[in-house]
């Protein structure tokens, strides 16, 4: 590290933030062509296109800037350090902060993105304990970068463009195991909503129990003990591990009720307008022996009329779960209630037929178990040697 340097990222760069423009005033939106970036639209190293498009009467009425393409964003409020490189001019919300390197010659964009990509879990403990997780601009423009020469620069980020390939690589082999689960739910059942092959049709009434979760005050929650189911442990359509919370043992026996095991099927009755964050669907693992369910999440108790795996492609198919979501209440909170799912009305094919499609499911999950496992070692060495190559460790 003989010729690093370390340098505020402000001195090599410009850092602003996004803005809305307003939402009563058509005229900022309709037919809109300029794009505008919001944090859902961050899906890897490059932007590319975007949901939504502001008018110039827009843009020159609000807060919102115009980044040029190669402008690194960095979200700065809610979900805490997303990362990626604008691939086309846009501007973007005020959760995301456009950073703007001021010479080329002294600093590498992919060699920024990539230390941006390196300090996730510091901005996210500078950021923890504010009101919807956020940092303010000066945190970013005061951080400090190490600088080597630039063609260090180059050669560390090209070893990282390398390391990532593989893992999105991986990536691309999961997603293709989840295509071909719902190839085969389309092959063996057709569309649940239109019911191609003519099975019985009927209300979710008939065949399941919606049981809701209990607010468990989060000033009891302990280090170990019961696990506690949360919305956000479901509302991604999986089943996150990492968001559990823990219950004390000794408070278990009166909350019998709220009891989940492995293979209940979890859905989450509350999200953010706008989002696809409620209505979500997934099966409890085998991780632990059992689970304790928290409010905003329900569990399904299914009669012999249904297969908890097929409930679940048919919740998760595209028409099904808009017939649901359309019902919703709330105008910054979406809810659907428990009388909103008994209502909702689907196909119910020959239950032999659906546990075929449910063995089917298992052993294609226990191949994708096993890439997940392949994906999180990967992403872990991909971590260390981030971490390796910003000491200059790697030249």
């Amino acid at each position: 590290m003989s010729h690093w340097t370390t340098e505020r990222i402000d001195n090599l760069c410009n850092i602003s933030s996004g803005g809305t423009p307003s939402r009563n005033n058509t005229r900022y939106w309709m037919n809109g062509a300029i794009p505008w970036v919001k944090i859902g639209d961050i899906k890897g190293m490059y932007v590319n296109s975007c949901g939504e498009f502001i008018t110039q009467e827009g843009l020159e009425n609000s807060s919102a800037k115009l980044f040029r393409k190669g402008t690194i964003l960095f979200s700065i409020f809610a979900s805490l350090g997303e990362v990626a490189i604008l691939n086309i001019d846009a501007t973007t919300n005020q959760a995301i902060a456009g950073i703007e390197i001021k010479e080329q010659g002294r600093l590498d964009s992919k060699f920024l993105f990539y230390f941006l990509k390196s300090i996730k879990t510091d901005i996210l403990l500078k950021g923890r304990g504010v009101a919807q997780n956020n940092i303010n601009l000066s945190i970013l423009r005061e951080y400090p970068i190490p600088l080597p020469p630039i063609d260090t620069q180059r050669k560390i980020a090209a070893i990282l463009d390398k390391a990532q390939e593989l893992i999105d690589l991986r990536k691309a082999q999961i997603e293709k195991l989840d295509d071909f689960l719902r190839s085969v739910f389309l092959d063996m059942f057709g569309d649940p909503v239109t019911n191609p092959k003519g099975w019985d049709r009927n209300k979710l009434e008939t065949a399941v129990k919606v049981i809701g979760g209990y607010a468990f005050p989060s000033e009891y929650f302990v280090q170990t003990g019961i696990p506690l189911i949360k919305i956000g442990t479901v509302n991604k359509g999986y089943f996150d591990v990492t968001t559990l919370s823990y219950w004390p043992l000794d408070y278990v026996h009166k909350l019998r009720k709220y009891e989940v095991y492995p293979g209940d099927l979890l859905i989450t009755l509350t999200g953010t307008v706008g989002k696809e964050d409620y209505g979500n669907v997934c099966i409890a693992p085998n991780i632990f022996e059992k689970y304790l369910l928290n409010q905003r999440v329900a569990k399904l108790e299914l009669n012999h009329a249904l297969c908890s795996q097929y409930l679940v492609y048919c919740l998760r198919h595209e028409k099904m779960k808009r017939s649901l979501t359309s019902v919703s209440r709330g105008v910054r909170q979406a809810n659907i209630s428990n009388n909103d799912i008994y209502e909702l009305e689907m196909s119910i094919p020959p239950i032999p037929l659906q546990q075929q499609f449910a063995a089917i499911v298992e052993k294609t999950e226990q191949q994708k178990a096993l890439m997940q496992q392949s994906l999180t070692e990967m992403d872990n060495n991909f971590n260390s040697l981030m971490q390796r190559a910003f000491r200059g460790e790697l030249f």
